[in-house]
């Protein structure tokens, strides 16, 4: 098969152009299309405009002469192979013609058609062969740099994985020590309720101990509401089965709450409450539902302090109401906080394991509330507030409708196991 070349010959003697088309004309083994100019300008006007696999360079032109030649050409054409032709006066300049990026120099009326033809065949391929070592050595420099971004990367993820770790260990610690603390506290506050209440029998009725009476009341009152937040910290650190029982939601909140009302008074954070009366049962488990309300307030008291102060002087809010909907029959739980909006992309992940918007968040609170919602039959979403920052609501099937839920699954199960 005849290879066909094109060839774009920049030369200003037209002996010299027609004595190298008859070089060529006379070689068998490829058809060389032949298209010369005799100034730099039409032959760069021609290589910008045509295809050529090689171009034939005169290093003395009208219009440029030496080096600068070269030059412009590989700068409009850089992928197309270079031969220089020179005269003898010129064959140094084509020596630093070839070490500029030039493939081969010719020296003209030195060469038979034989040695033409081969330069021209060996340049092309030599230049063919460096563009593809440039190529490759541009794909490995790339892909090194994509391993090493990319191992950087893992060594981040590694790192961030290992303080999640740790952190872990120190909650999980942390839920032992409190389990302890917790036990040592209610002795002493144990002996607190009964030493108070002995006192108030003893001063009952006695005229000059009756002042003693409603101090007394509030040591027995505040010892029992300490040890109740006490035996509810026990239970929800310590590990053991869910129970489920008859649940009025807003009796979750409002014990949760309790967990929090000094955090909340120490920031500054006015809570609102909107529990509708009347609401229905749900089934669950009360420390899991209180772990969603908590981790659900916490993420509105840290989204609260990303916002910082308020520009009007008023004091931040977390909104807490409940409603049931309609026709569904769910029990809905609302948490509305006034911080930061956050973004679509953000939005889109917050449920996720580990995705925090916090340099110092574990990025777990929301993906544990999702699945604690779940186990319950629920569902949890987040939402962009109507005026401001952020709604997180989540929504528990009614008693009857999740004793429902409950039969329909069991039957299925039944029905399906009768078919195996």
């Amino acid at each position: 098969m005849t290879t066909s070349v094109r060839i774009l010959l920049i030369e200003d003697s037209p002996s010299d152009q027609e004595m190298i088309k008859r070089a060529l004309d006379r070689h068998r083994r490829a058809e060389f299309q032949v298209t010369s100019h005799e100034t730099l300008r039409e032959g760069m006007k021609s290589l910008v405009e045509g295809e050529f696999d090689i171009v034939l360079l005169d290093l003395s032109l009208p219009d440029s002469h030496g080096l600068e030649s070269l030059e412009s050409v590989m700068e409009i054409a850089p992928e197309v192979p270079v031969v220089v032709l020179s005269g003898l006066q010129d064959e140094q300049t084509a020596v630093e013609a070839v070490k500029r990026g030039a493939q081969n120099f010719l020296t003209k009326g030195k060469f038979e058609a034989d040695l033409l033809a081969r330069s021209i065949l060996y340049a092309i391929q030599r230049k063919r062969l460096e563009l593809n070592l440039q190529r490759a050595h541009d794909e490995l420099e790339e892909r090194v740099e994509e391993r090493t971004e990319q191992i950087r990367q893992m060594q981040e993820e590694a790192g961030r994985r290992e303080e999640e770790f740790a952190h872990a260990a120190r909650l999980t610690m942390l839920g032992e020590l409190m389990t302890g603390l917790a036990h040592e506290l209610n002795q002493p506050l144990m002996s607190i309720v009964a030493f108070t209440s002995t006192a108030q029998q003893l001063v009952a009725d006695k005229a000059p101990y009756r002042d003693l009476a409603p101090p007394l009341e509030r040591i027995l009152s505040g010892a029992t509401l300490a040890g109740e937040i006490i035996r509810r910290l026990r239970r929800m650190v310590r590990r053991s089965e869910p129970q489920s029982e008859p649940l009025n939601i807003n009796d979750v909140i409002r014990e949760a709450m309790q967990f929090l009302s000094r955090e909340l008074e120490s920031r500054n954070v006015r809570v609102e409450f909107s529990l509708a009366p009347l609401l229905p049962s749900v089934m669950g488990d009360r420390i899991q539902l209180q772990q969603v309300v908590l981790n659900l307030v916490s993420n509105a008291l840290q989204a609260i302090d990303r916002a910082g102060e308020r520009t009007d002087n008023r004091a931040h809010r977390v909104a807490i109401a409940t409603r049931l909907e309609s026709p569904s029959g769910e029990v809905v739980a609302r948490v509305t906080n006034t911080g930061p909006v956050i973004s679509t992309e953000e939005m889109e992940q917050l449920f996720n394991p580990f995705f925090t918007t916090r340099p110092e968040g574990l990025g777990l609170g929301l993906a544990i509330s999702k699945s604690l919602v779940e186990s319950h039959g629920g569902r949890i979403e987040a939402q962009q507030a109507d005026d401001e920052g952020m709604t997180f609501l989540f929504s528990l099937p009614a008693k009857k409708q999740r004793e429902q839920l409950t039969a329909d699954q069991d039957g299925r199960s039944q029905d399906t196991s009768s078919i195996k």
